[in-house]
């Protein structure tokens, strides 16, 4: 069997490679050459689990890194939003204040989205509309109340420690967050995807949260708090630009060389 663990692919993919393997990297069914059929040893030129020859293998791979490498840099998404919706909402507690969802988004750290449930909300989601698909990389987050008005308002109340994110595919990720000592050292916590994620809609899911603690001769708060929310990545529409145009280039320039079979 053909060895691609501790050599390393590349290792592997440098090796001869006899007319079955130029085969399948030519997208060839082996079982198919010349209609004479192969046995099972010579059909160990397919490896891994999509069936590639490990130079097929490291094209993939390689080919990605590239296609990445040419786009444009990532953008702030969250001009794209077209709505933000939460699940529930924490009451005004003073005149002037807001706990809405769009706090996420307003790069003000003294504001904040804050379920309204009982307890610290597990259960409880923030759903991301965009008004067009886009292709997530990065999302940045600062995971708490950031706020010192009288008393530390991000250890009084609740801060995220593990999020579910769900996308249009049916996907999900769970991301956990570290927890800070005040709200002074808190600060942006960033998760990146890779592969990126392409969607139009991002539900995030509170699973738990760290609880808030009584400070400054205030009582703790049960209300999980979130200051800010972003997302980072490309329009859907530059990201399938910029892939098809690596895909005609790997076509007319492939990376290892390609023989058909009589």
């Amino acid at each position: 069997q053909v060895d691609h663990g501790a050599r390393g692919l590349r290792a592997v993919a440098e090796e001869p490679v006899d007319a079955v393997g130029y085969a399948v990297t030519a997208g060839l069914d082996p079982a198919m050459v010349g209609g004479r059929g192969l046995t099972g040893l010579q059909r160990t030129g397919r490896v891994g689990e999509e069936g590639l020859h490990p130079r097929m293998a490291l094209q993939k791979v390689e080919e990605e890194a590239a296609r990445e490498s040419t786009l444009p840099p990532i953008e702030c998404l969250n001009g794209k939003l077209a709505q933000i919706i939460a699940s529930s909402v924490l009451a005004p507690d003073a005149p002037g204040i807001s706990y809405e969802p769009y706090a996420l988004i307003d790069n003000n750290f003294e504001t904040c989205w804050a379920e309204g449930v009982p307890g610290y909300g597990e259960g409880q989601f923030v759903d991301f509309i965009f008004t067009v698909e886009v292709v997530i990389k990065e999302i940045r987050v600062i995971p708490g109340y950031k706020k010192f008005y009288k008393i530390d308002r991000y250890v009084q109340n609740g801060k995220l420690r593990d999020i579910s994110l769900s996308f249009d595919d049916g996907s999900t990720k769970t991301v956990s967050y570290a927890l800070a000592p005040d709200w002074a050292t808190a600060g942006w916590q960033n998760t990146t995807f890779d592969p990126p994620v392409r969607t139009k809609r991002v539900r995030m899911t509170i699973l738990s949260a760290y609880p808030g603690h009584p400070t400054g001769g205030r009582r703790h708060a049960e209300d999980t708090s979130v200051s800010e929310f972003h997302f980072y990545g490309w329009s859907g529409e530059d990201y399938t630009d910029q892939r098809d145009s690596q895909r005609v280039n790997s076509v007319l320039h492939p990376a290892y060389p390609v023989i058909f079979l009589k």
